[in-house]
Order: C-alpha cells, then sequence, then structure tokens
C-alpha cells in the first residue's frame, strides 16, 4: 500500500526477516536451513531490487531537474515515467524483476520456497503461499507500469514472459515426481505465480485482469489446501503421499475440502483457479498464441491429484495393499488372543478392528515409524 518505492522496499525486506523465524520455529536442523537458505537468497535477491529501485529513482529524479518533493513515490514516477531514461529504467527493471522475482518464487530463483514451505509450520506455509509472495507480485507490477511507460510494452512484458514459462517449466517435472505433500504445494506456487506473470506478460486488459485474478483466486485456495494438508499430516505422522491412504475415510470433511482443493490447483472447472486461468489463456490468445499453446501444454502436467496422493485414486478410500474394505480384522484362536493379551470366548473371537488412525498407519516403513516415535516425544508435534 506505500507509495514511496523505498518504503515498499523496508517493508519487503522486513517480511523477510519476520517470516525467517517463523520458519524455522521448531529448531530443528531442516527447519534452520530452511530459515538460513530462505534469508540468504531472498536478502540477497532483494538487494537487487533495492539497487534497481535506486537506478529508477536516479532516472526520476534527472527527469525532473533535481530532487523534489515525492521524487521517490510511485505515483510522481508513473507520471512522468514518459521523460525517463530508457536505457536507465530498462537496467533498474531487470534489477527489481530480479530481486522482486526472488521474493515471489519466479525460477530460477526459487530455490528457497520448497524447502521453507515444507519446513514451516503449517499455518506460516498458508501465509508464505498466500499472501506473502503475492506481496512482491505487487511490486514487480508497479515497476512494471512504468518500464512500460518508459520504453513500450515489448521490452518489460517479454521479460516477464521469459520469467514465467521458466517458472512453469521448472515446476512442473518437480510436481510430478514429488512425494512430501508440502514441497509438492510449494512448487504448485512456483507454477502458480509463473502463471500469473504469463498473464501480466500477455498483458492487455483480459491477461492483466486474469492474472490478478489468479492472485485472489490462488491465494485463498492454497491457504485452504496448507491447512487441511496440516491437519492430514497430523493424523498419518508423515509427509509421504505413499502412505496417506483412506483419508476421505478417517476425515470425511477434510478429505472432502482437500479433494476440492486439490482439483481448484489443477485447473479443473468449475472452480475459481479455471476460471482465472481461463481468462489468462484467452487473453494469451489474443495476443501470442503461439506461446500461449505451449505453456498451457505443460501446466497439463499437474498432477496434484495423481493416484499416490491422499486425494488420488488409490488415497481416497481404500489402502493400496487392499482395495476391500476393511469391517473387520481376522479370526484368531482363542489360545492366541489370550496370548497376545485380549480377551477371548470359547471358540474363535475377531481380533478387534483397529481405529480409522490405527489403521491408516498399518503398514507404514520402519523409517517413518522412527520419525513418529521422536515427533512424539517432543511437546509440539511437527506438522
Amino acid at each position: 500500500l506505500a507509495d514511496n518505492l523505498g518504503i515498499l522496499w523496508i517493508a519487503m525486506e522486513g517480511t523477510t526477516i519476520t517470516s525467517a523465524v517463523l520458519v524455522g520455529f521448531h529448531g530443528d536442523k531442516l527447519g534452520l536451513e530452511a530459515a538460513w537458505k530462505y534469508i540468504i537468497v531472498t536478502t540477497i535477491g532483494i538487494s537487487f531490487g533495492l539497487f534497481g529501485t535506486v537506478l529508477i529513482y536516479g532516472a526520476a529524479v534527472h527527469a525532473q531537474g533535481g530532487v523534489v518533493e515525492g521524487a521517490m513515490n510511485w505515483s510522481s514516477i508513473a507520471a512522468i515515467a514518459h521523460d525517463l531514461d530508457p536505457s536507465i529504467v530498462r537496467i533498474g527493471f531487470i534489477f527489481v524483476l530480479v530481486g522482486y522475482g526472488t521474493k515471489a518464487g519466479l525460477a530460477p530463483v526459487h530455490m528457497w520456497l520448497p524447502d521453507a514451505h515444507s519446513q514451516a509450520p503449517t499455518p506460516v506455509s498458508a501465509m508464505l503461499s498466500g499472501a506473502l509472495i503475492k506481496c512482491a507480485l505487487f511490486g514487480i507490477i508497479r515497476f512494471h507500469i512504468i518500464a512500460r511507460n518508459a520504453c513500450g510494452p515489448a521490452f518489460s512484458e517479454g521479460l516477464l514472459l521469459v520469467f514465467g514459462l521458466m517458472s512453469v517449466v521448472v515446476a512442473t517435472p518437480f510436481i510430478i515426481a514429488q512425494h512430501d505433500l508440502k514441497r509438492l504445494l510449494g512448487y504448485h506456487s512456483v507454477e502458480h505465480v509463473g502463471i500469473i506473470t504469463l498473464g501480466l506478460g500477455f498483458g492487455g486488459l483480459w491477461g492483466t485482469y486474469g492474472a490478478l485474478l489468479h492472485v485472489i483466486n490462488h491465494g485463498v485456495t492454497k491457504a485452504l489446501v496448507f491447512l487441511i494438508a496440516g491437519d492430514a499430516i497430523h493424523r498419518y505422522g508423515s509427509r509421504d503421499m505413499r502412505v496417506m491412504k483412506g483419508f476421505l475415510r478417517i476425515a470425511p470433511w477434510a478429505g472432502t475440502l482437500l479433494l476440492m482443493g486439490a482439483f481448484s490447483l489443477a485447473g479443473t472447472p468449475p472452480f475459481s483457479i479455471f476460471m482465472s486461468e481461463l481468462v489468462v489463456i484467452w487473453g494469451g490468445l489474443k495476443l501470442r498464441p503461439l506461446l500461449c499453446g505451449g505453456g498451457v501444454s505443460l501446466h497439463g502436467g499437474d498432477h496434484l491429484c495423481r493416484p499416490d496422493s491422499p486425494c488420488g485414486a488409490d488415497g481416497l478410500w481404500y489402502r493400496r495393499q487392499d482395495r476391500r474394505p476393511r469391517t473387520r480384522g481376522p479370526t484368531v484362536p482363542v489360545g492366541d488372543a489370550v496370548a497376545r493379551g485380549r480377551d477371548g470366548a470359547a471358540g474363535r473371537v475377531h481380533a478387534s478392528e483397529p481405529e480409522p488412525r490405527a489403521r491408516a498407519r498399518d503398514g507404514d516403513h520402519p523409517w517413518i515409524t522412527q520419525s513418529r516415535q521422536k515427533s512424539r516425544s517432543r511437546p509440539w508435534s511437527r506438522y
């Protein structure tokens, strides 16, 4: 909301420091590593943003004939953007795009985002993906308006298209191969930030409107999915989607919301993200049909609802090992039941049916069992 570009940069750097503390909240090795990576990468990136801000401010001062009141305000610079030196504005916009793009999670400067989203507590991950990275996008939009008026639309829109398409290309294979649920959602954020950037690069009424609409739709949907994913991780004691089976039967309401959010993130109609992506595609087809077609085909690689995910075909109702509903346990002799500490009557008895949570954990890998035992020993469970 700040009109002064210097205050905008200070506030952006302030969010880095405060959110890094939240990323490393649990204090374990992986969490601290993700927090330090987040601080180092985003601080270096935002330094480039400061240098670009200074360059554009210098061009504005030169165009105004000296330092005047409000010379660093975005509204004042945008009003005289046609008088700015195009060569200085080009260099400044490149630095700003790299700097604020690092904070937004644009590829290839996105390396902090999957680690931070996966190691942070679930409410913090929802905030990072749903709101914080969108703030950096609004900073890019402000400088994009200045560069567009000073250098013409081709330069800034071309850079946005390059970074946006690169983000979609880089994120898609990681989405397909990822088994960690929260890292998967992190790479989904990289892809959707790329879609927003593509909409801004397409320009025009429909491209810009679709990008801004996608900011709202993705922020709300991703926050919901992160919170439901945190509930699933807490129930199963693991982030590995290969062991998250039968979630819809264990938690019908949460499973339904996770299923709806997953279909929305995958761009399935009639959800809100499908509508915003459709507007972006329409804007791209009107201006750059070939590039838009390539981006759509890559976005088709979304596999958040693949069979091995909690909302996939294998994870909705039955376990992978047993596709039949388990209604009762196996029969055991009375002697075996008594020897195992169970109460039995004459003849044969049925073993007690495991609780839903225990059934979901049946057949865990050894490293998952060890991780769950460690989490139980701590007062705050990691999910």
